[in-house]
């Protein structure tokens, strides 16, 4: 391999890196965010098969709310497509609802 090959190579697997450690990896290390997951992962079936998306954390009259979209594999194990969730931090834990309208309420504004 020729050495601008592998510079190119490297500059690339820094790009990644970068951008998981920016993007993707506060979501790993937030106490609420994990427990929000977590709430999430006890309430459905097919656990193992949840995927997550545009995960955040807001405030809402003094409540700690943990919002963002999951998606889960059916029966036939075939994804049913994303939805909508909000997560009340409760001390350590989180109380899970996937009710449209406390997602609107809670988690719209902070889109």
């Amino acid at each position: 391999m020729q050495k601008t090959t592998k510079k190119f190579l490297i500059a690339g697997i820094v790009i990644v890196f970068l951008w998981i450690a920016f993007t993707q990896f506060p979501n790993y290390l937030d106490r609420d965010i994990l427990n929000g997951k977590a709430a999430v992962l006890r309430s459905v079936a097919n656990a193992e098969s949840v995927e997550f998306q545009n995960l955040r954390k807001v405030e809402h009259e003094g409540l700690t709310i943990v919002c963002g979209e999951y998606n889960v594999k059916d029966t036939q194990g075939e994804y049913v497509g994303y939805k909508g969730f909000s997560a009340k931090v409760v001390d350590k834990n989180s109380v899970f609802s996937d009710d449209p309208q406390e997602y609107q309420q809670f988690c719209a504004a902070s889109a």
